[in-house]
């Protein structure tokens, strides 16, 4: 896949990241009861990591990579996959890279339900922050404008499952923000507003999200679907 991340840039993310994450189970949605944050305490076995010291050039599958330990997943090894996936996600050049990040994450021992709406990527444009995968949506507007109709479609019409689609996109930030509260953050910061077209991206992906079940949390009184 184009977009497949290369062993060093996992490394530098992994050494860099100070964690955010929470535990799998513990999801803080919108529209459900907020769960107790929970540090998963840790490294991942770095075992199949090592194995591929010699290819760090080449691109690589990373839920293979880290899998190939003999079938033993560490329990920390949740945080590598979603750093991971996270980063697969932001390089994303077209949809297609995002339908094979779903196959990817389908070769792991975790759900894809469970990696979108866990909060542990580090926010594209507000650092300090740890948000779900598909909030990286918000870096690249024009490029990255269809992708969540493509998440959309694999929850809701392959996998039938509209509710985890809704926690997908109403899963709040580590600072209390839904996919739309950190469009409306972006926006109201100018972050669109030097090209004409990278707004207009970030206004249709804002209209779609609206259409198909966001909610606003934190700016609910100043901002509205249209």
């Amino acid at each position: 896949m184009r977009s497949s991340i290369t062993l060093f840039s996992f490394v530098v993310l992994v050494t860099s990241f100070s964690v955010h994450s929470k535990d799998i189970s513990d999801v803080n949605c919108a529209e459900c009861s907020t769960a107790k944050n929970k540090v998963l305490e840790g490294q991942p076995n770095n075992k199949p990591i090592n194995d591929l010291v010699a290819s760090t050039a080449q691109p690589i599958n990373l839920a293979k990579a880290i899998k190939k330990d003999g079938g033993a997943v560490p329990k920390s090894a949740i945080d590598s996959y979603l750093l991971g996936f996270c980063m697969q996600y932001q390089a994303a050049q077209d949809t297609v890279d995002v339908e094979t990040l779903f196959e990817e994450m389908e070769q792991t021992p975790y759900a894809s339900k469970d990696y979108w709406t866990t909060p542990a990527c580090r926010a594209p444009l507000k650092t300090d922050t740890a948000v779900p995968i598909i909030f990286n949506t918000a870096s690249n507007a024009p490029k990255n404008e269809n992708f969540p109709k493509v998440v959309h479609d694999y929850f809701v019409n392959d996998k039938k499952d509209p509710q985890t689609w809704l926690k997908v996109i109403n899963t709040k930030t580590s600072d209390g923000l839904t996919f739309l509260d950190f469009m409306q953050y972006n926006l109201g910061r100018g972050h669109y507003d030097s090209v004409k077209a990278s707004k207009d991206a970030a206004l249709r992906i804002v209209a779609y999200i609206c259409k198909n079940g966001g909610v606003y949390s934190k700016y609910k009184d100043s901002a509205k679907c249209p």
